[in-house]
């Protein structure tokens, strides 16, 4: 398991911000992968309740949306190098 602390330096500041304001946010994310994007990789992000938009096998991403707490959750895998936000699609505690 990989420390917290470790953690954090893999997700963009912004991620943390809304994930520790609302879990429940939709966001739209860009994972920068250790290796290219594989079918296991995908299939795991899917089974995190992450829909995978866009996949860039030439640069090691994977597009993906989904909650907050989830975008979170993938972020201690281990083919995982470093979260970036792309946008912010719903505040769940606003609605």
């Amino acid at each position: 398991m990989i420390a917290e602390d470790q953690v954090k330096r893999k997700v963009d500041y912004r991620i943390l911000e809304v994930q520790q304001a609302s879990p429940e946010t939709e966001i739209r994310v860009i994972i920068v992968t250790n290796v290219p994007p594989s079918e296991p990789i995908l299939a795991e992000l899917t089974s995190a309740h992450l829909k995978v938009v866009k996949v860039f096998p030439d640069f090691y991403s994977v597009k993906v949306e989904g909650r907050a707490k989830h975008v979170m959750a993938v972020s201690s895998r281990d083919f995982v190098k470093y979260l970036i936000l792309d946008e912010i699609l719903v505040r769940g505690a606003e609605l």
